[in-house]
């Protein structure tokens, strides 16, 4: 009994780490909307903080208005991935990769988006098509690591191949490398460099 006790609890912590890992890596690339002044996040399914709800009604408003518009559906998805409703920003995200397909950032958004919902063939296959559009950007070669060893790290916790395992993870360091040497004093050339020096020691 104490044993399962203490297996939940370090599968919970793992999780946290995780979950906060990739808020810290991506919030230069996913321009969400900051929550000023403001310590409770609503990822508990707490109402948001007044300023937070008016920005989301003005973004619908927008989209009322002009339903192709693909930056309020980005815009309003940045918005509940900041509060961790990961589903509902996905939705918004696809919105916009449908309207505007050569925007790699809504793609990146997107793909980060499917993996956190457990989704990673969507995911590599978003950033893909994205790295085809903009073969040296350092944040989708950025994301492609991040996701590619997490993918391995849990194929390996559920005992996959050995060899899909190694495929991953040697992926995720030609996509850190990349992100690095394209520019290594950028924001995303150093977070490439932080990730894979924390993961591969």
């Amino acid at each position: 009994m104490i044993y399962l006790w203490i297996k939940r609890i370090v599968l919970i912590c793992l999780l946290g780490v995780i979950l906060s890992l990739f808020v810290t890596l991506f919030s230069g690339e996913i321009q969400a909307y900051k929550l000023r002044n403001q310590n409770q996040q609503t990822a508990q399914g707490e109402t948001p903080p007044a300023a937070v709800m008016e920005e989301i009604q003005n973004l619908k408003e927008e989209i009322k208005l002009d339903p192709t518009d693909a930056s309020a559906y980005s815009s309003l998805g940045d918005l509940y991935f900041e509060a961790a409703k990961y589903n509902h920003a996905l939705t918004l995200y696809k919105k916009a990769v449908e309207i505007n397909g050569s925007d790699t950032n809504y793609r990146n958004n997107l793909a980060i988006c499917y993996h956190l919902t457990g989704q990673d063939s969507k995911a590599f296959y978003q950033l893909n098509k994205a790295l085809k559009i903009k073969p040296n950007s350092q944040n989708l070669w950025l994301t492609l690591g991040v996701i590619s060893y997490e993918t391995a790290r849990t194929m390996n916790q559920a005992g996959d191949s050995k060899t899909q395992v190694e495929h991953y993870l040697s992926l995720s360091q030609k996509a850190l490398k990349k992100a690095y040497l394209i520019n290594p004093s950028s924001s995303a050339g150093e977070k490439a460099e932080k990730y894979y020096k924390s993961v591969f020691k």
